[in-house]
């Protein structure tokens, strides 16, 4: 069902020509037109064209499964329809990795909410809203998309790897939960945020103490670290360059500026999602030099209420007097 309703409502993506950075991935880097894996792995993710002698964005970026995803894709795509800057496999692809995202994240949440009355049909009303929300879009009708797809794919899977590992104690759950991770971190950088839910999950969902949850972040850890190690082999250090985005701001500045951004934009297009932008900058978010500007405060509030209310016993019990 709810692929079905994900294949419906982004059937008209099969038509739609390369947009954003996608134009110059699919017909400008020579590495993904060319299927040259090696150089895939080897460089970042804006890697410098000698045909065209431009930095064109933070060399940061170390994402080779998407990428590797589009170059095969492209291979598959007819010249017609690359002459007419667009691909059915990748736009197709796209709206696959989108559906088959929905269903892992349907079933991460019926584990969640197992012990819950009615828990299955919260967590399919839960992913029914996933498939059919705006905030998906940028996801699935740009090609580039499948960087977001796939790490959702990778950390989704990979959580739910860790649940059968726990319960189960089966080896193969372990290199697949480790395996996801790795997957989705190459994806994108987000994916970091199952190192941190891994021990939550364990607590609140599989009902550990915490010193057994902690003592099971191991693969998690162990798996980032290997991350951290393939970035250092490509960039020759710990990091490429700064982010343009916030080159040259005091650090109290991005912090403010990010919370911000949270407040003026991110949440607003998660819950009332009219206005919604193919990319945020500084002229749709000023830069906020202070954490006391009205905006930061507003994001800090927010973001404290939907890390925090979770684990407060204010909405729910959690079986404890704190977490």
């Amino acid at each position: 069902m709810l692929v079905v309703v994900v294949i419906a409502l982004f059937a008209p993506v099969a038509s739609f020509e390369f947009t954003l950075d996608s134009q110059h991935f699919l017909e400008v880097d020579a590495r993904v037109r060319h299927f040259d894996v090696g150089a895939l792995l080897t460089t970042d993710y804006w890697h410098r064209e000698a045909d065209t002698g431009r930095d064109l964005g933070a060399t940061d970026l170390y994402r080779p499964v998407p990428l590797l995803w589009l170059s095969t894709l492209l291979q598959l795509t007819p010249d017609a329809q690359l002459a007419r800057h667009t691909s059915l496999p990748i736009n197709l692809g796209n709206v696959l990795l989108h559906a088959l995202g929905v269903v892992l994240r349907f079933l991460l949440l019926r584990r969640l909410l197992a012990n819950h009355r009615h828990g299955a049909r919260w967590a399919f009303a839960a992913a029914l809203l996933l498939a059919v929300h705006p905030v998906a879009t940028e996801a699935v009708c740009t090609q580039v998309g499948a960087c977001e797809s796939w790490a959702v794919l990778g950390a989704c899977g990979s959580l739910l790897a860790f649940d059968a590992w726990q319960r189960a104690g089966r080896k193969l759950a372990l290199a697949a939960h480790a395996g996801l991770l790795l997957v989705g971190l190459l994806a994108k950088e987000n994916a970091i945020a199952v190192v941190a839910l891994t021990p939550l999950y364990a607590r609140c969902a599989l009902d550990q103490t915490w010193r057994r949850a902690a003592r099971a972040t191991w693969p998690a850890i162990a798996t980032a670290a290997v991350w951290v190690v393939l970035r250092a082999a490509v960039f020759g250090a710990l990091g490429g360059a700064a982010d343009p985005v916030l080159a040259g701001f005091a650090p109290f500045a991005r912090v403010a500026t990010a919370l911000a951004t949270f407040a003026s934009y991110s949440l607003p297009a998660l819950v009332w999602p009219t206005h919604l932008l193919p990319l945020v900058s500084h002229q749709d978010v000023p830069l906020v030099g202070s954490l006391l500007d009205t905006r930061a405060l507003v994001g800090l509030a927010f973001w404290a209420a939907l890390t925090f209310l979770p684990v407060s016993n204010l909405l729910l019990s959690i079986g404890a007097l704190a977490a």
